[in-house]
């Protein structure tokens, strides 16, 4: 099991003066006072305020973070974990390290634990932490979650280093982290279960990140320790000592009590290096003995430009095709009207620009929207303003649909497309169409009763004549034969010309070089061709010549309707007269 790193911090035999000292720096301000006994409070607070005086102004950057850092690192003294967790490739490893260094554990013959060369494996993207911290065993019980690597690395430096720290040093940090994380990576991962944890016995992560924590990490991103094509096994510990494990000389270390195992970056050394002006890369391959930096942001190596062969003209491509040493010079292919994807209104309207490859930028932007028919503020609806906009009126002749399409703010005005002859069935059969609604309707046209089997004034009732019917006054048989267009009431229904006998046939009429196209339809026993207005000057120019003609019109003129109606009104007058007159001579 791993010590409780407070108690061990307070109850170990170990401490020097100087380490002591540090105790006092850091304790005051962690809050772990209000933890202590009294008794053994007492005893302690003289000691640690004469000692807090002779605390460095680096280790005063911020106290509790300090002693985070202090007692997390020992808690690597010996990284071997007990249990079962570790896979034996990695529990392994660590042994070899804890006895032999670094150049035993890299030279081991087994492939399984030989780390792999980085030239021939990518750095991995993604990286699985055992969310350790959340358990209460030594166990891959607790939830494993599966991230990128730069989040990673984003989640462990500002818990593994003191955000206050100079740049370099949190830039050094994030290269040692991300190089740790990966080398355990490739190797298969520490646990059956998950590649490192996230607490002390790999690297601290949390799911907390801070600003200055992202930029080290984004300024060295991808960037890596190698050794001999290999990724370095990149530990870290707060104090390490001058010399380190690693036999690295670090005076600005020396005097200072060891905390932790020792071994690669010391954490309190790389603020030290920064504050005397040394980089990232400095303080990152000064820890680790042959070691270089790949990836990131290193400079690639100087090497000649290639030999440009012209191969025509500038073409928008990002490349130079006529070696004049600029690429996609006078913007090739721009300069055109384009529609820009995925956009609506006035903004789809765009010109083309050459940016390595030809894109269509907007000409126009959101503007308020206005009732002008344009999709002003490019939502994809036009003229969507508040309270709705009123619609241009274009006016022509009313018809019957409920618009006010003559634009005199009333609809449907004047019975548009009614009074015309139309037939209902049954016993009360003749209408005369009505506009009702905006849609055209046949109502029942009461006549005189007379004795002819039919309810002639749509009372509900047959033949219903004062003094009723007799023999004598009953309408003489009929010999029903289909209807045609005589006028004559052929089916013995008591209706002449019903249903357009012989008409519904394309017909046409020609006025000098213009022709007219209508249907035939039955009218007063004669077959006319009526011809639907087209609503041009040419028609109206010729309706009297065309009526001459015997042409009835529909549409832009009702002349010749009224005419019908009246000529069945008469047709039922005459029979009527004609059927009273019979009875009288009888």
């Amino acid at each position: 099991m791993t010590p409780d790193p407070d108690k061990s911090l307070l109850s170990s035999c170990k401490f020097s003066m100087l380490e002591t000292n540090n105790m006092a720096c850091v304790l005051p301000h962690s809050g772990l006072m209000s933890t202590f006994p009294s008794k053994h409070l007492l005893g302690v607070l003289p000691i640690f305020a004469l000692l807090w005086v002779g605390c460095t102004a680096d280790e005063r950057v911020d106290p509790v973070a300090a002693l985070h850092l202090r007692t997390e690192a020992r808690a690597h003294l010996d990284p071997l974990e007990e249990g079962a967790d570790l896979r034996p490739v990695a529990k392994n490893l660590l042994e070899v390290l804890r006895l032999g260094g670094w150049q035993a554990a890299r030279d081991l013959a087994s492939p399984e634990t030989t780390i792999t060369p980085f030239d021939n494996v990518p750095l991995p993207a993604t990286i699985r932490v055992w969310r350790r911290s959340q358990c209460s065993t030594g166990s891959c019980s607790c939830p494993v979650d599966e991230m990128p690597l730069e989040e990673y690395v984003k989640g462990v430096v500002p818990h593994e280093w003191i955000a206050s720290w100079e740049m370099p040093s949190l830039q050094a940090g994030a290269i040692a982290v991300r190089t740790y994380a990966a080398s355990w990576v490739t190797k298969g991962g520490k646990y059956d279960c998950a590649d490192v944890c996230d607490t002390t016995y790999t690297q601290v992560y949390k799911d907390e990140r801070n600003d200055r924590g992202n930029e080290a990490v984004d300024a060295t991103r991808d960037m890596v320790l190698i050794e001999s094509g290999q990724l370095v096994f990149a530990e870290y510990s707060a104090e390490n000592g001058d010399p380190t494990a690693f036999g690295v000389v670090d005076p600005l270390c020396a005097g200072k009590t060891v905390q932790g195992h020792g071994r690669g970056m010391c954490q309190w050394g790389s603020q030290r290096w920064a504050l005397e002006n040394k980089d990232f890369q400095w303080i990152a391959t000064h820890y680790y003995p042959g070691s270089e930096l790949q990836g990131g942001a290193v400079d690639p190596p100087i090497v000649d430009p290639p030999i440009c062969t012209p191969t025509g003209p500038e073409i928008c491509d990002a490349v130079d095709n006529n070696c004049d040493g600029e690429v996609d010079e006078g913007d090739p292919s721009g300069g055109a009207y384009c529609v820009v994807p995925g956009t609506h209104g006035v903004c789809a309207v765009g010109v083309t620009r050459c940016e390595g490859e030809v894109v269509c930028q907007p000409i126009a932007s959101p503007q308020a929207e206005t009732c002008n028919n344009y999709d002003d503020d490019c939502d994809g609806v036009v003229d969507n303003v508040i309270g709705g906009c009123a619609p241009a009126c274009d006016p022509r002749p009313e018809i019957c649909n409920g618009q006010d399409d003559d634009c005199d703010e009333e609809t449907d005005e004047g019975n548009p497309q009614g009074g015309q002859p139309c037939h209902l069935g049954g016993s009360c059969p003749l209408g005369v169409t009505m506009c009702a609604d905006g849609i055209i309707v046949c109502e029942p046209v009461p006549q005189l009763e007379i004795c002819d089997g039919r309810d002639n004034d749509c009372n509900g009732y047959v033949d219903d004549v004062p003094g009723g019917c007799t023999s004598t006054n009953a309408p003489p048989p009929c010999t029903p034969v289909n209807e045609r267009c005589n006028g004559l009431d052929d089916d013995c229904d008591g209706f002449p010309d019903e249903g357009n006998p012989e008409g519904g046939m394309s017909c046409a009429v020609s006025i000098g070089t213009t022709a007219f196209d209508g249907i035939t339809m039955c009218l007063s026993g004669q077959l006319i061709c009526q011809v639907e207005d087209p609503g041009t000057d040419a028609f109206s120019n010729s309706v009297d010549e065309l009526r001459g003609k015997g042409c009835a019109f529909s549409g832009g003129s009702s002349d010749g309707l009224p005419s019908l109606v009246l000529v069945m009104f008469l047709l039922g007058a005459w029979r009527w007269g004609t059927q009273t007159d019979q009875n009288s001579k009888d």
